[in-house]
């Protein structure tokens, strides 16, 4: 109950990241934001596999799913 009644979010938020222009709605900066970080997020996960994927051809070992899971 405290927190509905008290807590009014967290304001270190940093909203200027992009640089986006500010004439944009609230909800369409924080639309190409979430597109921002999803390609992010998108190109780290691919990295991370093919690093395993790498890793597991130099060890000589068969590429499979679990093995690239344990190692990404």
């Amino acid at each position: 109950r405290w927190t509905w009644d008290r807590y009014t979010g967290d304001r270190r938020c940093h909203r200027g990241a992009m640089q986006l222009d500010g004439s944009l709605s609230l909800t369409e900066r924080q639309s190409l934001a979430a597109r921002r970080t999803h390609e992010l997020r998108h190109k780290a996960t691919e990295s991370k596999i093919r690093a395993a994927c790498r890793q597991l051809q130099d060890q000589g070992k068969a590429l499979v799913r679990s093995a690239i899971a344990a190692l990404a």
